[in-house]
């Protein structure tokens, strides 16, 4: 949709995950030119891993999202198919990218659930939340994301943790296709967690299965999400999560920014 621009897409970001295969620069240039208005900026790209963004880095991805009319509306990094030691480790170099991005938002998750051990990795998944909130400053909110498989894979879960560790700077980035699978409805997840959602995560589902598709060809009532979202109070940027994407992104980006306008425009 050329010509669109960024004040009509100012809310609608994308995860740069999308876009592995492209330099990171060519990545941002492609977001902005189709319209996007914000972008997470996640740090499993190649070119943008926690402990290669230095501060010098840093400054060279800030400076060119602002040459480009760009938003950081959040950082993110997973890791859960690493050990559970390397991903606490990259959580925290994680955290350090935020607050030199200066971004207000950095969307975790934890570890993959292991049969019998749920009650204990809870236990050390709390943990790592209190120790980079020792560290860290308070303007960076952590925004944990519910995932189908993994220590906190739902609403329930992650009510529990945050009550748990027991600070407002913890908060929930919610996945709407997660939502989908795991709870009896996205709009019941939204309605649950209300104030506690600091980001989400926006992208098509069919049926119940965990596979991101490009909105519009999959099954979710992206009306019904908008109106959830601005019951709850919802203010933040709505954000595209699609990933193996292939040597031309750009394609399904753009694909998803002409879904995106109309629902979240």
């Amino acid at each position: 949709m050329p010509g669109v621009s960024h004040s009509q897409g100012s809310r609608i970001g994308f995860r740069t995950a999308g876009f592995a295969s492209w330099p990171i620069e060519r990545a941002l240039r492609a977001l902005a030119d189709i319209g996007y208005g914000s972008v997470e900026l996640c740090l499993e790209h190649p070119e943008t891993r926690p402990g290669d963004m230095t501060p010098a880095r840093c400054r060279e991805v800030a400076a060119l999202l602002r040459d480009l009319g760009l938003r950081l509306s959040s950082v993110s990094y997973h890791g859960d198919r690493r050990p559970a030691q390397e991903q606490a480790e990259s959580h925290l170099q994680a955290e350090e990218v935020a607050e030199r991005l200066q971004c207000p938002v950095l969307v975790l998750n934890t570890m993959r659930r292991e049969p019998g051990r749920e009650a204990e990795q809870m236990g050390e998944a709390v943990a790592l939340a209190r120790r980079l909130l020792e560290r860290g400053r308070r303007e960076v909110l952590l925004a944990y994301e519910p995932e189908p498989g993994l220590v906190i894979g739902g609403t329930a879960q992650v009510v529990e943790f945050m009550r748990r560790v027991g600070s407002p700077r913890v908060r929930v980035n919610l996945d709407v296709g997660h939502a989908h699978i795991t709870e009896r409805s996205a709009m019941h997840a939204i309605a649950t967690l209300g104030s506690a959602i600091a980001h989400t995560h926006v992208e098509d589902i069919a049926g119940k299965v965990h596979h991101h598709l490009v909105i519009g060809d999959g099954e979710l009532d992206f009306a019904v999400l908008r109106r959830a979202f601005e019951a709850a109070g919802y203010g933040g940027a709505y954000t595209v999560d699609l990933f193996d994407l292939g040597d031309d992104p750009q394609e399904a980006a753009q694909r998803c920014f002409d879904g995106m306008l109309r629902w979240f425009g």
